[in-house]
């Protein structure tokens, strides 16, 4: 298993956490603040934790709790931009980044209830996977091609999403670079 500090999903977790511990930082509303900023730290804290189990089943009772977080935070932040206490631009943007945290988080459950039962999903990983010039598995742009009847705008879902990896680094339009496995 890789290195925590190379997982793409706590990194932006981190990120998040520590922008919003920024802007929260002169806020007068003491509850919220701390409510916000907790739960922000507690998406990254799970997902840390629960890569650092030794089992699947560990690991995902940490990363539903990070997604649990993630939704806690999701609503803070409309609660928060709604109410005033937050500007509507960073909120929304916020907002945005918690929901793609969150489906990174459920891709990178997914990938490890479907290791866990040995149910991967080999037929259209063949189709989406191929090999980089570093030798590692590549999912490559051919998924994001209109004419393929799995590809993510057809079925509404994201590459990862369909395969069950946690390689999930497309940008919110659908565009995949070469992602991880």
């Amino acid at each position: 298993m890789e290195s925590l500090e190379n997982l793409d999903v706590w990194k932006r977790a981190c990120r998040l956490s520590v922008d919003l511990y920024k802007l929260m930082r002169d806020s007068r509303e003491y509850g919220f603040r701390d409510q916000i900023t907790r739960a922000a730290l507690s998406v990254a804290s799970n997902i840390a934790e629960g890569y650092e189990r030794e089992t699947d089943r560990t690991r995902i009772q940490f990363l539903k709790i990070a997604k649990g977080s993630c939704g806690e935070l999701w609503t803070q932040l409309m609660i928060g931009r709604a109410a005033g206490f937050i500007d509507s631009e960073p909120a929304k943007k916020f907002e945005d980044e918690a929901r793609e945290i969150s489906r990174m988080i459920w891709g990178l459950i997914r990938y490890y209830e479907e290791k866990d039962s040995g149910q991967m999903k080999e037929d259209l990983a063949t189709e989406f996977i191929g090999e980089s010039s570093n030798g590692r598995t590549a999912v490559s742009d051919t998924a994001n091609q209109g004419s393929n009847p799995c590809s993510p705008a057809k079925q509404n879902k994201s590459l990862a999403e369909m395969l069950g990896f946690f390689c999930l680094c497309g940008a919110p339009t659908g565009h995949f670079d070469f992602c991880y496995v």
